[in-house]
């Protein structure tokens, strides 16, 4: 069955008075933070070169329902190949204890070769605080430069309008030529 709308449905000229009520965007209720990126040893016996990136994801009060949001992880490796190794999450309480309180929803996880970026879903439970996300990149061509990054976007789907919060760490983040450092 199908239904039509005209935009001055009683023919009084007035054309605004039949519109929803504007939605009012939600406050972002979370922060994404860089806690580092910095290159570390590589796996014995392997000549790539290895970087590690860390993230934190706040709320401003622990969340009090289970809650999904999708997030990218995007990695660039400057001049070279970029790929993560791997990635983990931490979840903590209010009382800043590590709680079982994040997961990675089945099914959701792709990777897109062209554009080097991650993406799923990630289940965050009640009682979260803060998530810790952290990954290894390994640059597969060349030396580490200090010009690679790791951004993360973290989106939260409300309705028809999501909110999103991206936070992006370079590998010498300061520029000052050391990138061991961070």
């Amino acid at each position: 069955e199908s239904k039509t709308v005209v935009l001055d449905g009683d023919g009084d000229g007035i054309i605004d008075e039949n519109c929803p009520p504007a939605e009012v965007l939600p406050p972002l209720s979370f922060s994404v933070e860089g806690e580092g990126f910095c290159a570390t040893e590589a796996d014995f016996g392997s000549t790539s070169q290895v970087a590690k990136a860390g993230f934190e994801i706040v709320f401003e009060e622990e969340l009090e329902g289970n809650e999904s949001f999708s997030y990218v992880l995007s990695g660039n490796g400057g001049e070279g190949e970029f790929e993560v190794l791997n990635q983990g999450l931490i979840a903590y309480g209010a009382d800043g204890e590590v709680i079982d309180g994040v997961e990675l929803i089945d099914g959701t996880q792709s990777y897109d070769e062209e554009e080097n970026t991650y993406s799923g879903g990630l289940l965050i439970k009640t009682g979260v605080a803060r998530v810790l996300l952290g990954a290894s990149w390994e640059k597969t061509n060349g030396d580490l430069t200090g010009d690679e990054s790791v951004t993360l976007t973290l989106i939260q789907e409300n309705g028809l309008n999501p909110v999103s919060e991206s936070k992006t760490v370079v590998l010498d983040g300061d520029g000052d030529g050391i990138i061991d450092e961070n």
